[in-house]
């Protein structure tokens, strides 16, 4: 009892001496208050990094959908950004695991061993070779970290995480609590644009720099609310509940006017389907063959087809859904036929080390040609990726 009562006096001391602290900073040091502010947060972090390492990791999952990365901010350019708060965190929480493998081996030897380990493990060490060689070696050093960062927590970490049944469930709504005022968020500014279409893509600013991660993570997030709601033993008003919160991502990716992740929907739809009346993966091989046969056969007729699609993504919903397949007009689809060809001419010119990575983004304009460039395409480099990874 008298070491809780000293621990109590010890914690209102440590309160009095930051308030009188926060007093000071902005009385006579005005500049330094913000920093100053800070502090008790990153002692917390500290001290949940040392002792409560899973609680740390259930803040950063948590806090994630809320990031907002110093470049929105305006502090810092396109070549070295961050996502504050989460993404200093996770380079703290690296160091510590790192740490704890070399002393301790805290990770299970069967991860270390099992095949997916070792797959990353092996493209790690590429991007590490391909890092010094990079075009740019800071954009794609800090690629490099951020990856390893990420793969720290979301794999290894969260490896031991889940094996406990309810982390699995607490990581899924501690994503998706916050997401949700997000989605709220996001759609009131949309609403004062008017639900346009071009509004879309940047009224999700400044937790997401555009629709299409914004839907991607609508769409990878709505088959688990789905199976929340025919999950068993959830009661009635909690199953309310979370079907509103459904309702609310259905609208939000609606919204989005991102055609990639209304695909996904129904691909995930269609798997669910299979997994639900329990088709065997023979007949399934069997389906997926037969398309691909018919394809082939058909390959002229489809293209073709294609070709003569002239409808263009316009903010309605079923003209959206028809322009997916518009290679021909349609600005967004024929700009990734132009990044695309843009990543292979970078290939050919340098086929084994590459530009380095994270560097497409800096690097891909002088590869476009003229004749394939679009109304959204930008000589200065900066407007995103290739649309694949493997490009």
């Amino acid at each position: 009892m008298l070491v809780r009562n000293k621990n109590i006096i010890l914690f209102y001391l440590l309160c009095l001496l930051n308030i009188f602290g926060l007093f000071y900073f902005l009385i006579n040091k005005k500049n330094l208050f913000f920093t100053y502010s800070l502090l008790p947060a990153a002692i917390l972090i500290v001290f949940l990094a040392l002792f409560k390492m899973d609680t740390l990791i259930k803040g950063v999952v948590f806090f994630t959908p809320l990031s907002v990365s110093l470049k929105d901010l305006g502090i810092i350019d396109d070549s070295f950004d961050l996502s504050i708060p989460t993404e200093p965190i996770l380079a703290g929480i690296m160091l510590i695991f790192l740490f704890n493998e070399i002393h301790n081996g805290f990770t299970d030897k069967k991860i270390w061993r099992h095949p997916v380990t070792i797959i990353i493990l092996l493209q790690i060490f590429w991007t590490t070779i391909t890092t010094v060689t990079s075009s740019m070696p800071l954009v794609s050093f800090k690629f490099l970290v951020a990856k390893i960062w990420f793969i720290t927590t979301a794999y290894f970490l969260m490896n031991s995480l889940f094996r406990e049944r309810k982390n699995l469930f607490q990581f899924t709504w501690l994503y998706i609590i916050p997401f949700a005022g997000v989605i709220m968020y996001t759609i009131v500014n949309h609403n004062q644009q008017g639900f346009t279409e071009d509004a879309a893509d940047w009224v999700v600013k400044p937790f997401y720099n555009d629709h299409t991660s914004y839907g991607a993570m609508l769409a990878l997030f709505i088959p688990f609310l789905v199976g929340f709601i025919f999950l068993k033993g959830i009661q009635s008003h909690l199953r309310l509940l979370i079907f509103f919160v459904f309702c609310l991502f259905i609208l939000g990716l609606i919204l989005s006017f991102t055609r990639a992740a209304w695909i996904s929907i129904f691909a995930a739809l269609a798997i669910g389907l299979t997994m639900f009346f329990r088709i065997r993966f023979g007949v399934l091989l069997s389906l997926f063959v037969a398309l691909l046969g018919v394809f082939f056969l058909f390959q002229s007729e489809i293209t073709i087809a294609l070709s003569s699609n002239r409808t263009d993504s316009n903010g309605d919903l079923t003209e959206n859904v028809q322009s997916i397949s518009n290679i021909s007009t349609d600005a967004s689809n024929v700009e990734r036929i132009n990044r695309w060809n843009s990543a292979l001419r970078m290939f050919s010119e340098r086929p084994v080390f590459g530009f380095g990575p994270g560097t497409y983004m800096f690097q891909y304009a002088p590869f476009q040609k003229s004749s394939e460039r679009t109304i959204i395409s930008t000589n200065a480099g900066t407007g995103g990726n290739a649309h694949s990874e493997y490009l």
